[in-house]
This record gives structure tokens, C-alpha cells and sequence, in this order.
């Protein structure tokens, strides 16, 4: 069924940008991309939480340095298998957001608790962006990482690196 809405929905598209002849191969591309998100959160809430679904949500939502903040994930949720995780909902240990924008619902112990899994990841794009607006250059991610002391663990980066 998924599938089919894929060519439904690529197939319109490709209707619609074919009826404006100055489209560019990038803005096809972005369309492509966008109806495919748009699918993606047509079944994600409904979706139970496995590696390959956590990805396909890091590249949806953008996330910058997708592959470093994967294995953020990894490390903070002891793969895949905390408490915080589970109960909260919670894929990076995130303190609840007071300055920025969170999809957040509430607070529990201090981190973030959310309705879902997928909300957590919605929520690290905020975080990124919140950095960004403020001037922070996150190219090098990991010196990032450390410059807004990211975590109390001195020794995270080097953990971070040696995540598989």
C-alpha cells in the first residue's frame, strides 16, 4: 500500500513538473524527497522503533551529521535498550528544552519525555537549529560536541568514535 501511494504521489509530481518545463533536476529531486517524508510520517507514528526506521527518521527530518548523531543514539540508549528510552521516549538523554522550541511534553527528571520516539528525533533538528541561529558553526560536528559541552563525560568523543 505504501508503495502505491509512493507512485501515486511521484506520479503527480512528475505531472506537475513536467507542465513547468523550467524545473530544475535539484528541485525534482526535493520534490521527490518531500513526497517520500511525506509518506514516511504517514507511517511512522505507527511504527515501532528498529535501526533502519531510525535512519530513514534522521534523513527525513534533515539531521545534520546524520551518522554522528546515530551513533549518539546508540551510546546514549546503550543501543537501543535504556529505561530512558523506553519510559520517555527519549533517544539522546535530552534535558527538557526551556529556551527553544520542543516537541517535548513534559518534563521527567529533568530530561525530556515525549509522545514518541520520532518526536525525540524532531526534537534534535530544533536543537541543531536553535545552534545554528545563534551563530554556532556545526561543520565539524564532534568539535561542536565538545565546544557547547555537549556531555558531561570527558571521555564521550572518544566513545562516540568507537561506536559501530
Amino acid at each position: 500500500m505504501k508503495k502505491l501511494y509512493l507512485i501515486l504521489f511521484l506520479s503527480l509530481l512528475h505531472i506537475r513538473v513536467g507542465l513547468c518545463p523550467n524545473t530544475t533536476n535539484q528541485q525534482k529531486q526535493r520534490l521527490t524527497f518531500l513526497a517520500e517524508k511525506h509518506l514516511f510520517l504517514k507511517e511512522v507514528y505507527n511504527s515501532s522503533l528498529t535501526p533502519e526506521l531510525l535512519k530513514q527518521a534522521l534523513h527525513y527530518e534533515e539531521i545534520l551529521h546524520p551518522d554522528i548523531v546515530y551513533r549518539q543514539i546508540l551510546l546514549e540508549t546503550g543501543y537501543l535498550t535504556s529505561d530512558m528510552l523506553w519510559r520517555n521516549n527519549n533517544l539522546t538523554g535530552m534535558r527538557y528544552a526551556r529556551v527553544r522550541q520542543t516537541t517535548a511534553v513534559k518534563k521527567v527528571q529533568g530530561h525530556a519525555y515525549y509522545h514518541h520516539w520520532f518526536d525525540a528525533v524532531k526534537d534534535y533538528r530544533y536543537f541543531q537549529e536553535w545552534y545554528i541561529k545563534r551563530g554556532y558553526d556545526l561543520t565539524d560536528y564532534l568539535q561542536f560536541l565538545v565546544e557547547i559541552g555537549y556531555a558531561t563525560d570527558k571521555n564521550y568523543i572518544s566513545k562516540l568514535k568507537s561506536v559501530c
